[in-house]
């Protein structure tokens, strides 16, 4: 989502209902995670 000129904030959320999953046998995913990130470019 673009703020306004050279301002961007982005909102990521894996694996919501927190369910546990396996890639490989034996191998848990990670959980819930949420990632926010607020990026400026100057110009």
């Amino acid at each position: 989502m673009e703020l306004s000129d050279g301002l961007q904030l982005r909102f990521d959320v894996s694996n919501l209902t927190d369910r546990h999953y396996e890639d490989v046998i034996g191998y848990p995913l990670p959980g819930r995670s949420m990632m926010v990130s607020v990026d400026y470019e100057m110009r």
